[in-house]
């Protein structure tokens, strides 16, 4: 496609047209939707964040236990996936039906 690799100096006219023609959706009559809409889709990115981060932190406690052999660990790791697992399809759900 292009030969020449991105060069701000080349773009900086496509970002400052994007800007004039996009923020209108921030301002205007239907404003407070817009912010709103946006705030909900910024929650829902940092929530599932935060589920990522702690289905990590489940792997390492999950292989610890097996490698221990520690049943009560095990079933007690294998409901919290159960409950992680469900709380990431539920955010990209969401994440889905609010974009």
């Amino acid at each position: 496609m292009h030969d020449r690799p991105f060069s701000p100096q080349i773009h900086s006219g496509f970002f400052s047209r994007f800007w004039r023609c996009s923020v209108g959706f921030w301002r205007g009559r239907g404003a407070t939707q817009s912010w709103a809409l946006t705030s909900f889709l910024a929650i829902v990115v940092v929530l599932g964040l935060l589920v990522q981060y702690w289905l990590n932190l489940w792997n390492r406690d999950f292989f610890n236990a097996l490698e221990r052999k520690d049943a009560v660990v095990i079933g007690e790791q294998a409901l919290l996936f159960l409950v992680l697992a469900g709380a990431s399809m539920t955010l990209a759900i969401v994440g889905v039906w609010g974009a």
